[in-house]
This record gives structure tokens, C-alpha cells and sequence, in this order.
């Protein structure tokens, strides 16, 4: 069939026969072989007028071993569902966390008929589904989001405290900001640099000007080089406070 095509009259066959018959020819290929003819195979379990089953769609995904999918797969799925095919969880998810970054408002609406149907996001889609909020200016829905970690089973990681750091942060809420970073390195997991950059700011916002210093030193001590921009913001701090050495060693850094 992939030589030559399907045959006249396919779709005639029995729905259940070909399907079965699909799922045998998906479950005995390789990861290799799925990874080159998984969507053709995909095109000719269409050609017999029947939609690839959640098993299909999952094979072809697990082909890939959790690596980031080919933009042409993910292309597939968005097609399919556009088309009608009712998509697997683990579609649902791939769709959510491969156009998080390239298509935020799409992969939002995804979220929501997720959300509207069930389906947990699991840790990669929900840490997906909170950088889009981020992305989008939708704070106050990445936080309700944060907070019902537990419906979709997850645990946070370092992205998920990375996400909400800014979320706060661009927020206005320095309290939390502060809060939540010092709640990640309590676990522990290490901050980045723009992670202590948000959590300095905060601190200079709200006039914990000793904690911020407190929070350079323990970024120099991890050896993690900070924005420029935070040199400035803890420069004019000292300077309002009368710690005029300490804004002229941030001056000159």
C-alpha cells in the first residue's frame, strides 16, 4: 500500500478489520520505520475512511521517545484535529507543548477543550500551559493554574517555580515572587540568573534592600552572572539607603 496505494473499493472493508489490521502493522514497525512512513501510514488508515485510533497516534508519538516532535508531525496532528478526528491525551499534549512558544493563542485554545474534557495536562503540557499564560499577560490565570497543580497530578520542577518567579514578578506581586523563589531552592532546585534577577527586584520594590544584596551574593557564590539591568536596579538601592561603597561596586560591575 505504500508502494502503490490503496486499492479501490478500501473503504468498503469492515471499519473494525482495518483498523486492527493498522494497529498490527503499528505496533509490529520499529521506531525507525515510524519515524520515516509514521504519517503516510497515518494517510492511508484515512484513505479507508476511518480515523486513526488513540493506539495509532500514540505509537506514532512514542517513536519519537519523548524527543521534541518534527514540526511536520505536529502539523499532522493540528490538521487531524481540525479535520474531526477526535485526538489522544498524548496528542492533545505534543499539540500543547510543541506551539507554546510559536502559536501561544492556538495552543491556549487546545488548554481549554482540554480542560473542558478532562484530560490532565501532566508535568511537560503543564508547564506548557503556564508559559503560555506568561506569554500571554495572563497572570492571574497562570496563578489559578499553579494552584490546581494537583488536579493534573504534577509536581513542580525548576520551570514550573521559573514560570511563576515571572509570573509574579511582571505581576507586580514581589511578595509572592519572593516567596516562591526561595519555596524553589527550598526543594531544592538551583535558580537561574534571570530567576534571581526577578527575585532582586522584588526585594528593591518592596525595600528589602539587605535581602537583595544578600541574594547578589548568593548568585556570585553559584557563580550565575546577573543581567546588567540588575547592577543598576541594586546600584540606585544602596545609593537611597547611604551605602554609597556598595552602589559604586555595582556601578563598575
Amino acid at each position: 500500500m505504500l508502494e502503490k496505494g490503496v486499492v479501490p473499493g478500501a473503504h468498503l472493508i469492515h471499519k473494525a478489520v482495518s483498523n486492527r489490521f493498522f494497529e498490527l502493522v503499528a505496533e509490529t514497525l520499529d521506531d525507525k520505520r515510524i519515524q520515516i512512513d509514521g504519517l503516510r501510514l497515518l494517510d492511508l488508515v484515512r484513505a479507508h475512511e476511518i480515523n486513526a485510533s488513540y493506539n495509532l497516534q500514540n505509537r506514532l508519538l512514542a517513536a519519537w521517545k519523548g524527543r521534541q516532535l518534527p514540526g511536520t508531525v505536529v502539523e499532522y496532528l493540528v490538521e487531524m484535529k481540525h479535520a474531526g478526528v477526535s485526538l489522544s491525551k498524548w496528542a492533545y499534549r505534543s499539540i500543547v507543548v510543541a506551539c507554546e512558544r510559536s502559536d501561544p493563542e492556538f495552543a491556549l485554545t487546545v488548554c481549554n477543550e482540554m480542560e473542558g474534557s478532562g484530560i490532565q495536562l501532566y508535568r511537560e503540557a503543564y508547564n506548557a500551559a503556564l508559559g503560555i499564560r506568561l506569554q500571554l499577560g495572563m497572570h492571574n490565570a497562570a496563578h489559578e493554574l499553579f494552584m490546581k497543580r494537583v488536579d493534573h497530578a504534577v509536581a513542580p520542577n525548576s520551570r514550573t517555580y521559573s514560570i511563576m518567579i515571572r509570573v509574579y514578578s511582571f505581576s507586580g506581586q514581589h511578595e509572592k515572587t519572593i516567596a516562591i523563589f526561595e519555596t524553589m531552592r527550598g526543594h531544592p532546585f538551583e535558580p537561574d540568573h534571570i530567576d534571581y534577577h526577578h527575585a532582586i527586584r522584588s526585594c528593591i520594590m518592596i525595600q528589602r534592600v539587605e535581602y537583595a544584596v544578600k541574594l547578589y551574593r548568593d548568585a556570585s557564590q553559584a557563580k550565575l552572572p546577573l543581567p546588567a539591568s540588575t547592577y543598576v536596579i541594586l546600584s540606585r538601592a544602596c545609593e537611597r539607603v547611604g551605602w554609597k561603597s556598595l552602589a559604586n561596586k555595582f556601578e563598575m560591575e
